[in-house]
């Protein structure tokens, strides 16, 4: 097959999009397949675009086998939803019109979404080039940002809803992360599109590759002494990062946690709110690390005791962070503050002790039984890799995702 894929995110940047795209275009070239990537210069999340890509409109580059094509977008390190919306709208033109004038001759349109845009611009793409769209959803918008508190009901709502409205009305299938998502998604595309569930999960052979984390840690003054416990991802409001330093205030008033260090390895619109609370209260068990590269956090996550994934309290409870498989991976045991189907995969996986979303109470007490008992964490550590390992290996994953754009380019082919 012949895939052209539409992502607004895609790496050197981080983040769940980048990280499932890359992975499976790899394995679709692996297997045999021709993958082009219609995506922005890489800017996420900082808003500042990576040295080596500003001032281009467009970059072509080749990666692994994988043929990408990076357009010019708008970007601000303003994060108020005029920006964000600039930001995605100038990718869905840049990125409709690279699509239409690289796409001729593929098999079939993939887009991810959100932001909505991205559909949009898949959309008018597919129909150009007179191909099916397979719609990858990994949030359901705009519902998921009201239900967040992020965006209240108006205008600019009702506009999202009716252009997202368009893109589920056309596709040819739909794929999403979670079953839950997929529930929801029934009630919103016609009866007849297909619904397929591939959830994120991790690519085990970076886990399995040897690293060294420790020039980097002791940069920061991190040493083999140290507890960590540890948080890789993206600092955005979602994340609810929060609970993390209410656990740090409170681990840094108990004598017999005195050696343990919250590690804090990201970027986002949150970073610089964070580093202020945690200087303004002398956290000193907070140690901040600059956003790495891919390959590099495993090996941070296998060097920690623990490792953390939160999420702030919402309403829309499919939500499932791709870091959850992550961490598990590290064979490390995971502390997770979240509410729905992220706590019910973290519990059947037997490697996480779980609180509800906000509740820094109850993610205190969670960690500090963690922190207290190296056997456990040993046990959970295991149990967690194991349970990953059978279920959620990304390569068996992109498979079926592979299988699935199969079956509808062969649909497509019928009279």
């Amino acid at each position: 097959m012949r895939i052209l894929l539409l992502t607004q995110f895609f790496p050197p940047e981080m983040g769940a999009p980048a990280a499932r795209f890359w992975d499976f275009a790899r394995y679709a070239v692996g297997e045999g397949h021709h993958v082009e990537v219609v995506t922005g210069m890489p800017s996420f999340p900082s808003g500042v675009v990576h040295a080596g890509y500003r001032g281009a409109l467009l970059r072509r580059e080749t990666l692994d086998g994988v043929h990408v094509v990076r357009t010019w977008l708008w970007t601000s390190t303003d994060v108020s939803l005029p920006h964000k919306a600039a930001n995605q709208l100038s990718f869905m033109l840049s990125g409709a019109s690279a699509a239409i004038g690289l796409g001729e001759g593929c098999d079939v349109v993939v887009a991810t979404v959100p932001p909505p845009t991205v559909g949009l611009a898949a959309l008018v793409t597919a129909r150009a080039l007179g191909r099916p769209l397979v719609l990858d959803v990994r949030d359901i918008w705009p519902e998921a940002v009201i239900q967040s508190g992020r965006i209240a009901d108006g205008m600019a709502i009702r506009a999202l809803d009716v252009a997202i409205g368009l893109v589920y009305r056309h596709a040819s299938a739909v794929v999403t992360v979670t079953d839950g998502k997929a529930q929801r998604l029934r009630e919103l595309v016609p009866p007849r599109t297909p619904i397929a569930v591939v959830p994120n999960g991790v690519d085990i052979a970076s886990y399995d590759a040897p690293s060294d984390p420790w020039p980097v840690l002791q940069a920061h003054g991190l040493t083999r002494a140290h507890l960590l416990v540890t948080y890789a991802g993206v600092f955005n409001p979602a994340q609810g990062l929060d609970v993390v330093l209410a656990c740090a205030r409170r681990f840094g008033a108990r004598s017999e946690h005195a050696h343990v260090r919250f590690v804090l390895v990201g970027a986002g619109a949150m970073a610089e709110a964070l580093r202020a609370v945690a200087r303004r209260e002398r956290l000193d068990n907070v140690v901040f690390l600059p956003e790495q590269p891919r390959a590099a956090v495993p090996g941070l996550q296998r060097a920690s005791a623990v490792n953390l994934v939160t999420l702030r309290p919402r309403r829309d409870l499919h939500t499932v962070p791709s870091k959850l498989f992550e961490c598990l991976a590290s064979g490390r045991p995971v502390a997770v503050s979240a509410d729905g189907e992220a706590i019910d995969i973290a519990t059947r996986s037997g490697g996480a002790v779980c609180a509800p979303a906000g509740d820094a109470d109850a993610f205190d007490a969670a960690l500090s039984q963690l922190v207290g008992d190296a056997d456990l964490r040993a046990r959970l550590g295991a149990e967690g890799s194991t349970f990953v390992r059978a279920h959620y290996d990304r390569l068996q994953l992109n498979a079926s995702y592979l299988d699935c754009l199969a079956r509808v380019v062969e649909a497509r082919g019928r009279p």
